[in-house]
């Protein structure tokens, strides 16, 4: 059996890196250099007496990545507004019917409408993959904007 090199690990690195990117919403590659540098720093401190070089290297490489994606996921939470406030635009039956839907909304849908009322020239026509693409470079993790889009469609067919 020959030794495996640190590039050796590479796809496992990757394997570690998808699983925590899909749970958390970080990006993958971020995910990935945070792995492979924990792994080149513990290296050296690998005792073969204790546990093959794989198992060393996956706890090694998932706890960082977690640390990593925990931090994120912080800095994250305090950029999204936790309370937002849409004002009324019009006073035609419909769109008071649809303001009411639109309070009822948790605050991060909330957050999504007031960001579409706010620059309605920015959003008009913008598809679904644009917004979310949008959202998710503001910081936002894809079960939220899953959820909250969700969350919307439902408002509008209640209108």
């Amino acid at each position: 059996m020959r030794h495996k090199t640190m590039i050796d690990y590479l796809t496992m690195l990757h394997w570690l890196a998808n699983r925590c990117h899909n749970r958390t919403g970080v990006p993958e590659q971020d995910l990935f250099s945070e792995g492979s540098l924990a792994m080149v720093k513990a290296m050296p401190g690998y005792d073969a007496g204790k546990a093959k070089v794989s198992t060393f290297v996956c706890v090694v490489a998932y706890r960082k990545m977690e640390s990593f994606a925990q931090r994120e996921i912080k800095a994250t939470r305090s950029r999204v507004e936790p309370s937002v406030q849409i004002p009324y635009w019009s006073s035609t039956e419909h769109d008071v019917e649809f303001r009411s839907q639109i309070d009822t909304l948790p605050p991060k849908p909330r957050a999504v409408c007031q960001m579409i009322l706010d620059d309605p020239n920015r959003f008009d026509g913008i598809e679904l993959g644009d917004l979310s693409k949008h959202l998710r470079d503001m910081g936002w993790k894809w079960r939220d904007i899953k959820s909250s889009v969700g969350q919307i469609r439902e408002a509008l067919r209640a209108c």
